[in-house]
């Protein structure tokens, strides 16, 4: 502001001009097929190192976008093992969650396993059901 007749709207200018290019995220110039591409990379990884029955678990639970409510309460009434084998749970801890494909959020006594947005937003854009 020490310049004459500098007023705070061309300051405000030349500070977009001269500082927004350094300010900027690099990685936000990604394309969205940029990111998805990044994304399907990362599920190839984590997806190779599945055995195959995490492989078949992760290829049912993948028709689940809601995920599995877990808990108590709601494997009284949804009997999950029933559906994906009597070592569900183990296989999506000890593997689908640690590989990063799912997500366990928990809410009091009950929880729910879910796929992680970006597993999501691969299976919208292949548009597999």
């Amino acid at each position: 502001m020490g310049r004459k007749g500098l007023t705070l709207a061309a300051l405000r200018d030349e500070a977009h001009a001269n500082l927004l290019a350094v300010l900027r995220d690099p990685l936000a110039n990604d394309t969205d097929q940029d990111r998805l591409k990044k994304v399907e990379v990362s599920y190839e990884l984590s997806y190779r190192h599945l055995s195959d029955e995490g492989k078949c678990l992760f290829a049912q639970l993948s028709r689940l976008p809601g995920g599995i409510w877990c808990g108590a309460l709601p494997e009284r009434f949804l009997n999950w093992q029933e559906l994906f084998g009597e070592h569900w749970r183990t296989i999506v801890q000890n593997e689908l969650e640690y590989f990063a494909l799912m997500h366990y959020d928990a809410d009091g006594d009950t929880g729910t396993f879910t796929m992680l947005p970006p597993m999501l937003d691969i299976k919208k854009s292949s548009g597999a059901s």
